[in-house]
């Protein structure tokens, strides 16, 4: 059941990522990617293998799912973070939905938990992953905006 339930919420994330319109050309949407991709699986390769804060499912299906949110699903739901948060002229939405989007990213390694894919150990707590989330946040923002001024110095984007 949560194989099957993470396959379908990648193929329709993946599917309505290309469908909609985005706010941000295709070199900043391939840096993103790239980005949260090295974060991501470096981040759970060394909380998983290096120090053993997570036990991760023998079970190959399960196996799977956990390869699917690190290699699909958390790249793409931030490439649509930032896609929105551009069409976003408030700062106070931009705030409110920063936060909405911390708690969507935590929801869904919450159903890895609930679903049994991984466990944490006694020396990992949830607020852990909130801050990785956070410090993600925070480090591609900073990244974004540098690669954002070499476009421009290059006049790729205006």
């Amino acid at each position: 059941m949560t194989f099957l339930l993470f396959l379908n919420g990648a193929i329709i994330l993946v599917v309505g990522f290309f469908v909609v319109k985005k706010k941000l050309n295709f070199l900043e949407n391939l840096f993103i990617f790239l980005i949260i991709e090295f974060l991501t699986t470096s981040y759970v390769s060394i909380v998983d293998n290096n120090l053993a804060l997570w036990k991760v499912t023998h079970n190959i299906k399960l196996l799977f799912v956990l390869r699917i949110y690190e290699i699909v699903v958390f790249p793409f739901l931030y490439m649509i973070y930032f896609n929105f948060l551009a069409s976003i002229y408030s700062k106070r939405f931009k705030w409110f939905f920063t936060f909405l989007y911390v708690f969507l990213l935590y929801s869904v390694e919450f159903l890895l938990v609930k679903g049994e894919v991984i466990t944490y150990s006694e020396g990992w707590h949830f607020w852990q992953s909130i801050l990785f989330i956070l410090l993600s946040l925070f480090l591609l923002f900073i990244l974004l905006h540098g690669f954002r001024k070499i476009l421009r110095k290059e006049e790729v984007r205006t």
